[in-house]
């Protein structure tokens, strides 16, 4: 039942003793001056002594048996469409076990994935990439962020405008704040664009027993690359184990099986052995 408990309550010079009712089965609240044996106290990090020695690892330092190294060939262009990928050159080199095409017809930013190859060494797949043959259909594009919300700009996703619609809330009366305002200043205000620079880049190593995947990678979110994973290979989540001992930042990304998680996947499934598919930073 319902009890009535006085605690102190308050900060630094106003505190006072406030009577409250705690339901059935409900703790006595924090009270000022209250000491504790574990809050407010110093404790070591558990991983402190492992991230200052290098000896925390991270998905770029796992290394499997047998492990093949993947490369991703990327779009030179912003906008264009992949009418063809031969990859029948690259298969054909010393060291190279697989090589796929993304699917992606549609090229949407320089830099998107194409096609992919794993190999015995880093070198030897990236190498490779220079035997994949790619034609392209560039497509019209713009980088400026004003032509772009043009009504007539070019497209990046086809049936929707580049800028959506904005989200207005309107509080007050703002033409009677400018009214009777001392000071009034306009001015436009723009910034480029944030990206997240992780200290340890996007990337994933990947492991097929049978039907069973296992990856370790850079993400902040398991499950739910774990869940993505289980739909793009038609298994059942249970089949799907995903590995992130330490992470190197994220701030915003690394949440979903990104390209390199899936094409690490695609690679080792084909290749029959694991893959680790890293992304170089530049």
């Amino acid at each position: 039942m319902e009890r009535l408990v006085t605690v102190r309550l308050g900060f630094a010079n106003d505190v006072q003793d406030v009577t409250v009712v705690l339901p059935e089965g409900e703790p006595i609240p924090w009270q000022w001056g209250e000491r504790f044996s574990v809050l407010g106290k110093e404790t070591p990090r558990v991983d402190g002594p492992l991230k200052a020695t290098g000896a925390a690892r991270y998905t770029y330092d796992v290394q499997l048996p047998g492990m093949l190294y993947g490369a991703i060939l990327r779009s030179p262009y912003p906008h264009a469409m992949v009418r063809s990928v031969d990859l029948s050159k690259a298969r054909q080199d010393t060291g190279v076990v697989a090589a796929l095409r993304v699917e992606h017809d549609e090229m949407r930013f320089a830099g998107q994935e194409v096609a992919a190859v794993a190999a015995t060494s880093l070198e030897t797949a990236v190498e490779a990439l220079n035997h994949i043959h790619v034609e392209y259909a560039a497509l019209p594009f713009v980088v400026d962020m004003d032509r772009a919300m043009a009504a007539d700009a070019p497209q990046v996703f086809n049936g929707r405008p580049n800028a959506g619609k904005p989200l207005v809330k309107n509080v007050g009366d703002v033409a009677r704040g400018f009214a009777q305002a001392a000071a009034v200043h306009e001015a436009l205000y723009s910034t480029p664009v944030q990206t997240h620079v992780s200290l340890e880049t996007h990337g994933a190593v990947a492991s097929w027993n049978g039907d069973e995947l296992t990856v370790w990678c850079s993400t902040q979110g398991i499950f739910t690359v774990r869940e993505d994973l289980a739909v793009l290979f038609n298994l059942p989540p249970e089949n799907v184990r995903v590995i992130t001992e330490y992470l190197g930042g994220g701030f915003g990304s690394k949440f979903g099986a990104g390209a390199e998680v899936v094409i690490a996947a695609r690679l080792a499934r084909t290749a029959g052995a694991p893959v680790a598919a890293l992304r170089q930073s530049s």
